[in-house]
C-alpha cells in the first residue's frame, strides 16, 4: 500500500518553519532515505534522539512524600481561586508536555485545559513537597519549569497565575506564572505517573 496524501502532508506539516538551509542539509544527508528504510519497531527513539544531541522525550520519574497543608496566600491580597482536591502520600510524578504538533506555544487557558483534559491537576502543595525534597529532582528536569495548574491564584492588578517550579542555577525556586503568559517547549506539567 503507498501512503495517502494526508499522511504525505502531514510529513511535510513537521518541516513547516524548518529552514531552507536545514531542509538543503537534511535531504542532502540522506537521513531521511535512512529513516524510510529503517526497521522503525526495532528504533528506541529515546536513544535515538540522545545519538543526535536532541532532548530525550521521555524523563525520568521520581516519587515523594505528600502531605495535606492549607494554603496561605503567597503574597498580600492574593486569593486562591481554584484548588483541585490534592492526591496525598507517597506519589510518583513524571513530566507532560501540553504543546501539540505544530504548536510553539500556547496561551494559559489552553494549557490549563489541556491539563484538565489529560488529568493532570496536581497543584501548590505538590510544588512545595516537591520544593521540600528537591534532592530527588532528576537533574535532566532542570532545563524546564514545572508548572502545577491545579492551583489557581488572582494576583491583584495582575491577573491569575499559577505555581511553577524553575531552577535557578543551585536549587529549585517556587514561583507563580500568569496565565496571560506564552506557555512554550520549556513547560512541563508535573503529572502523577501511572
Amino acid at each position: 500500500m503507498k501512503a495517502t496524501l494526508k499522511q504525505a502532508a502531514k510529513i511535510l506539516s513537521l518541516f513547516e518553519e524548518t529552514p531552507l538551509e536545514q531542509i538543503q542539509e537534511l535531504l542532502a544527508s540522506g537521513i531521511l532515505a535512512d529513516v524510510r528504510d529503517a526497521n522503525i519497531s526495532e528504533v528506541n527513539r529515546d536513544e535515538h534522539r540522545k545519538f543526535l544531541g536532541l532532548v530525550p522525550l521521555t524523563f525520568p520519574t521520581l516519587t515523594i512524600t505528600v502531605v495535606p497543608r492549607k494554603l496561605e496566600p503567597p503574597f498580600q491580597g492574593w486569593k486562591l481561586i481554584e484548588n483541585m482536591e490534592s492526591l496525598v502520600g507517597t506519589l510518583t510524578l513524571g513530566l507532560g508536555e501540553f504543546l501539540e504538533s505544530g504548536e510553539s506555544w500556547v496561551g494559559g487557558e489552553v494549557m490549563r485545559e489541556r491539563a484538565k483534559k489529560h488529568n493532570w491537576l496536581l497543584g501548590e502543595i505538590h510544588a512545595r513537597a516537591l520544593l521540600e525534597q528537591q534532592d530527588k529532582i532528576p537533574a535532566e528536569w532542570r532545563k524546564f519549569f514545572l508548572v502545577f495548574p491545579g492551583t489557581l491564584w488572582r494576583q491583584p492588578g495582575v491577573g491569575l497565575g499559577v505555581p511553577c517550579l524553575g531552577w535557578s542555577g543551585d536549587r529549585w525556586c517556587l514561583r507563580w506564572d500568569g496565565l496571560e503568559d506564552v506557555w512554550n517547549s520549556y513547560d512541563r506539567f508535573v503529572r502523577l505517573r501511572e
